[in-house]
């Protein structure tokens, strides 16, 4: 339930070793909490502060206060932590602190099926804005999660051309011809920042040829990804393959941002 009132704390200056870097923020209502600075007795002292000024009323501006994570804390960082405070009574700021001043990476996942369900879920904790694509509307959970988007189409190949440029895509439906038609068609848009394929080297292998003989170049098809996720994770229980591409994902979106 969103809270009428809450208070933004954020790490405004950090010396020192820290559970957080500088900009780690949370927002703290009467009986919720939203996102971490970091846990333990900071987060603890925090909490408290910030419900105390809930509870004497709104103050305009910030209000700061300065933590030394030593063993007053209970911490061993040894850093020295400012938490600037805000109040807010705006329930539409009501969200995950990642999404306070940073703008959403898009990602496009085609296929509702196990994997994609499970990615879904991981992919709804995130700073991401998902684009969901699927020919079957009941392979779609009852309630979607509040950064994504559902699309219902006879051909999701045709909705390519819908979606934001420069997304993430991944191709995962329960349809190999329907996953080559789609992949030819987010080459041919050419406005993708990442394209992962679901499947082994035999599909890319047979996808490759078809798509060669269907004028892509080589070059192009490098740029494919497949099989998706981190290496490390070999598992092909669907929840597994899952995490290994949200990883992948995340990892490769914060090589390009490094400061989020």
């Amino acid at each position: 339930m969103t809270p009428p009132a809450f208070i933004i704390a954020r790490i405004a200056e950090v010396r020192g070793s820290s559970p957080r870097e500088h900009g780690a923020s949370m927002l703290i209502a009467p009986q919720a909490t939203l996102g971490s600075i970091g846990g333990g007795r900071l987060e603890h002292r925090v909490i408290e502060a910030a419900r105390k000024w809930l509870l004497d009323g709104p103050f305009a501006g910030f209000r700061d206060d300065v933590f030394t994570l030593g063993p007053e804390l209970g911490q061993c960082c040894g850093g020295r932590i400012r938490i600037r405070y805000q109040y807010c009574a705006d329930v539409g700021q009501w969200r995950h602190p990642q999404q306070h001043g940073a703008e959403a990476f898009q990602i496009a996942l085609f296929g509702a099926g196990h994997v994609g369900k499970a990615l879904a879920a991981i992919l709804a904790t995130q700073h991401c804005r998902l684009h969901w694509v699927d020919n079957r509307e009941e392979q779609f959970p009852a309630a979607l999660p509040a950064n994504t988007r559902q699309y219902v189409a006879a051909n999701p190949a045709d909705l390519v051309c819908e979606l934001p440029p420069d997304a993430w895509v991944l191709i995962m439906t329960h349809d190999h011809a329907l996953d080559l038609a789609i992949c030819d068609a987010v080459l041919r848009r050419d406005r993708f920042r990442f394209l992962g394929l679901i499947g082994s080297q035999t599909k890319l292998a047979k996808f490759r040829k078809h798509l060669l003989d269907s004028g892509h170049s080589s070059e192009q098809l490098g740029r494919v990804t497949s099989p998706i996720g981190i290496p490390q994770i070999r598992s092909k229980q669907p929840e597994r393959i899952a995490l290994a591409a949200a990883a992948q994902l995340l990892a490769l979106q914060e090589q390009e941002n490094p400061h989020d």
